[in-house]
């Protein structure tokens, strides 16, 4: 007696396997990343829904929090505010702020190689947009990952048009 074994049944049922375990394993993937990006990316469209609970850091704390927005006492809508000194805040604080969407990446360039040259952190980039997603949404560490979160929220936020400088 003989047995005849059936080489094609079992490739067969070993690629069927294969193919299940390669699609687990991308949709695991998969599934990590978007949580991992949900996570990773500031809630920025937030900023167009009213008021917000901002950080300002009081000496070396970073636990005094306060609601900014128009619901809260003290706001001042923006067409209340004369359009010169506007101009004037946003080019203080951001000279090309009208010149990017978000992230500035010739004072990011001019920054690094200035701050290679002293060999230490001596000049920032930061554009209004990373400094509000900062305030509203992130920490004040000075951290790569919260550098990063920033950027991409800035970017995010800068590529929509601004509903407050529209």
């Amino acid at each position: 007696m003989t047995v005849k074994l059936d080489t094609h049944a079992i490739v067969v049922k070993f690629n069927k396997n294969i193919n299940k375990r390669r699609a687990l394993i991308i949709f695991a993937l998969v599934t990590l990343f978007f949580g991992f990006m949900v996570w990773f990316i500031p809630p920025v469209w937030r900023l167009t829904e009213g008021s917000l609970i901002v950080t300002q850091p009081v000496g070396d704390k970073d636990d005094n929090r306060q609601a900014i927005g128009p619901q809260e006492k003290g706001w001042i809508n923006m067409g209340e505010v004369s359009e010169h000194m506007l101009h004037a805040i946003i080019v203080a604080e951001d000279a090309r702020f009208y010149l990017h969407h978000g992230l500035d990446f010739t004072e990011i360039e001019k920054s690094i190689s200035n701050n290679f040259r002293k060999g230490r952190i001596a000049r920032g980039a930061s554009t209004i947009t990373q400094q509000v997603v900062k305030m509203a949404f992130l920490t004040r560490e000075k951290t790569l990952v919260r550098k990063s979160r920033e950027a991409l929220g800035a970017l995010i936020k800068g590529v929509e048009k601004y509903p407050a400088f529209t």
